[in-house]
């Protein structure tokens, strides 16, 4: 399944996104992603099961506790965890997951990738959601066209 510049645009065409793995500190990657979605009309909705509100939001334990169901996902989760997230995404009802990893690291969990193939889950990797935001932060932009000068930019 491999990730299109259409499957991005219709994940990034519903403005409420959850996202699995929010930092409660301020100076992580989740966190930036938070305040870039949000600067661009995005309702961000956070999920960890250690916090009950990041930023003035609502904290959800589980994608499953999030209410209305979230329709779009974006996992930012250390492998060993993805697995079992991407099972509770099927068990919400969830269809599309942006699973992010770390760019030099990629996706690592083969068995989450197979969890959302088995569910029906419309899957985006291998690429930072903040590349796609219109108007996002100049180096995102810059990410998006070195991706384009190699040839690795969806199509």
């Amino acid at each position: 399944m491999a990730t299109t510049k259409k499957s991005i645009e219709d994940f990034l065409s519903v403005k409420r996104i959850a996202v699995i793995g929010m930092s409660r500190s301020k100076t992580e990657y989740s966190r930036m992603l938070m305040k870039e979605f949000s600067g661009a009309g995005y309702e961000i909705v956070p999920v960890n099961p250690a916090a009950k509100e990041i930023e003035g939001k609502m904290c959800f334990a589980s994608v499953k506790d999030v209410t209305p169901v979230a329709e779009r996902v974006i996992m930012l989760l250390p492998p060993d965890r993805a697995e079992q997230a991407m099972t509770e995404c099927a068990e919400a009802g969830v269809k599309d997951v942006w699973m992010h990893s770390h760019l030099m690291k990629g996706v690592q969990n083969t068995k989450a990738i197979y969890q959302a193939e088995k569910n029906g889950i419309n899957l985006i990797t291998g690429f930072c959601p903040m590349m796609f935001i219109k108007n996002s932060m100049f180096k995102h932009r810059i990410h998006g066209g070195i991706m384009k000068l190699l040839g690795a930019y969806p199509k």
